[in-house]
C-alpha cells in the first residue's frame, strides 16, 4: 500500500460539448471526422463516401492517417525478404512461425492504400538479392493482396492485371480467388472488377475468359442479389449493391448475352450459360428458359443440360417459372434420359409441391 485517498466524485468541466444521438460506442476516428460523427448512421454515411474511391479507402482511416507510411512500406520489404530467406532453411521450421508473420502482414496490407502498393511492388522488382529469394518475395507479397481483400488491395491488383504486370499464373490465381477473398463488393468496385474483364489482358486468353466471367457474375450475385453463403461488412459500410443497380441490367447482363450469342465453340457457349445462370437476375430466366427448352438455333442436349443445371443455387427464387418447365422435360419421354435426370434433379431443388412429385 503506498497511499490512501478519498475518491472525487466531481465531473471534470467540458470545454468543447458535442451533441450524439445515441450510445453506441464511438471508435477514434480521424480529426477531420471527429466534429461531424455524431451517432452510427452518420459514421456509416461517412464510411458510405469512402468507398466512392476503392483506391484511397481504408478499413481504419484514423490509423492510416496516423501512419508513417514510408517507413512502414520499406520495414514490410525487408520482412517478406527474411520470411522468404527462412523458407530456403528447412531447420526449425516450426520455430518460425511464418504463418503468424505472415498473418500480421496481411493485416498491415489491408491498411495501405493502392499507390503504396504499387510502391512495393517496384521495391521488390528492385531488390538486390538472389533470383530465387526475388521471386518467392513477389509471391508471398500477391499472396497477401489476395488474401487481403481489400478496395485498395483488389485495384491494385486489377490494374496489375490491365497492365500485364502479373504472370499467367498470377492472373489466373487473382482472377479465380476474387469472388472468395473481396471483403467489400461495393457498386464501384464491381464496375471495376467488369472493366477488368473487357480489358485486353482478359479476353486475349480465352482460359481466363472464361474463368473471369463465371466469376463476376458471382460477385454481382452475391453483392448485389443476396446470398446465404456470403456476408459482408454492411452494418459499418452500408449496403454494398442492390437488385437496382441500373448497371446490371444495362451493361452487365447485355455484355454475357453478347458473349453467348458471339460464342463459336461449344465450351464459350456453355461458359456464357454457366455465367447467366450464376447471375441469378430475374431478367436471365427467360434466355435460360429458351435453351433449355431447346427453342434455339444452336441447341444441343448438352447445352440444354448445362442451362438447366446452371440455375441450381437459385432455382427456388423462379420456381414459378421453373417448375413447369422442369415438369415438361421430366414427364417427355422422348426427352434423352440426361436431360429428364437434369430436369429431375432441378425440379427437387425448387421443392414443389406435393401434386408435381405425383405426376
Amino acid at each position: 500500500l503506498e497511499k490512501i485517498q478519498k475518491i472525487s466524485y466531481t465531473m471534470p468541466e467540458v470545454t468543447t460539448s458535442k451533441m450524439c444521438y445515441d450510445l453506441t460506442y464511438e471508435f477514434p476516428v480521424s480529426k477531420s471526422q471527429q466534429s461531424s460523427i455524431t451517432s452510427r448512421q452518420s459514421q456509416r454515411e461517412i464510411f458510405q463516401t469512402l468507398t466512392k474511391d476503392p483506391s484511397t479507402m481504408s478499413f481504419i482511416p484514423a490509423i492510416y492517417e496516423s501512419l508513417n507510411t514510408e517507413e512502414l512500406k520499406t520495414k514490410m520489404v525487408e520482412k517478406l525478404l527474411v520470411i522468404a530467406k527462412e523458407l530456403q532453411s528447412a531447420e526449425h521450421f516450426a520455430e518460425k512461425e511464418i504463418p503468424s508473420q505472415l498473418k500480421a502482414l496481411k493485416t498491415v496490407l489491408s491498411v495501405l492504400k493502392t499507390e503504396d502498393l504499387k510502391y512495393m511492388f517496384e521495391t521488390i522488382l528492385s531488390l538486390s538479392c538472389s533470383t530465387e529469394e526475388k521471386q518467392i518475395v513477389r509471391n508471398l507479397f500477391f499472396d497477401l493482396c489476395r488474401s487481403s481483400g481489400s478496395p485498395a488491395t483488389v485495384m491494385f491488383l486489377l490494374e496489375s492485371i490491365k497492365s500485364e504486370k502479373l504472370t499467367e499464373t498470377e492472373m489466373y490465381l487473382t482472377i479465380v480467388t476474387l469472388s472468395h477473398y473481396m471483403t467489400t463488393p461495393t457498386e464501384e468496385l464491381i464496375h471495376q472488377v467488369f472493366k477488368t474483364i473487357k480489358s485486353e489482358a482478359v479476353v486475349s486468353r480465352f482460359w481466363l475468359k472464361g474463368s473471369s466471367h463465371l466469376v463476376f457474375a458471382n460477385i454481382v450475385r452475391n453483392a448485389c442479389l443476396g446470398s446465404s453463403k456470403s456476408y459482408y461488412p454492411e452494418d459499418v459500410f452500408g449496403k454494398m449493391c442492390t437488385s437496382s443497380n441500373k448497371k446490371i441490367v444495362q451493361e452487365y447482363i447485355p455484355h454475357l448475352v453478347q458473349e453467348l450469342k458471339s460464342a463459336t465453340t461449344s465450351i464459350d457457349k456453355q461458359i456464357a450459360l454457366w455465367s447467366l445462370g450464376q447471375l441469378a437476375h430475374e431478367s436471365v430466366v427467360p434466355i435460360m428458359i429458351n435453351y433449355m427448352e431447346g427453342k434455339t438455333q444452336d441447341s444441343t442436349n448438352q447445352l440444354r443440360k448445362v442451362a438447366l443445371y446452371a440455375l441450381s443455387d437459385v432455382a427456388h427464387f423462379y420456381k414459378h417459372k421453373l417448375v413447369p418447365v422442369f415438369l415438361a422435360i421430366a414427364t417427355t419421354p422422348a426427352e434423352s434420359r440426361n436431360l429428364r435426370i437434369a430436369a429431375i434433379t432441378m425440379l427437387m431443388k425448387c421443392q414443389p409441391e406435393t401434386v408435381y412429385l405425383q405426376k
